[in-house]
């Protein structure tokens, strides 16, 4: 008999010990996917909102520059 042809008792313990190591890093492997997903989902929400508030910001400035010009000008005009 050829001794590779039957695995012995230890071989088939590290398969099976290997096996169960795959099982767990292909879980790993998606637990980590779907975290990466729903992170990037979170990323491009918060960027979308920061756009905005950018937006609104630079529009409260420039509203304020222009409140600030027609103060300027009734001062000079009433002076």
């Amino acid at each position: 008999m050829d001794s590779d042809a039957y695995p012995s008792a230890d071989s088939a313990l590290q398969l099976q010990y290997l096996q169960r190591k795959v099982a767990k890093l292909l879980a790993a492997h998606e637990q980590l996917r779907e975290q990466n997903k729903a992170m990037r989902l979170s990323e491009a929400q918060w960027q979308a909102e920061r756009a905005k508030l950018l937006q609104q910001n630079e529009m409260a400035r420039q509203k304020v520059n222009d409140m600030i010009q027609r103060l300027q000008t009734l001062e000079r005009n009433s002076g």
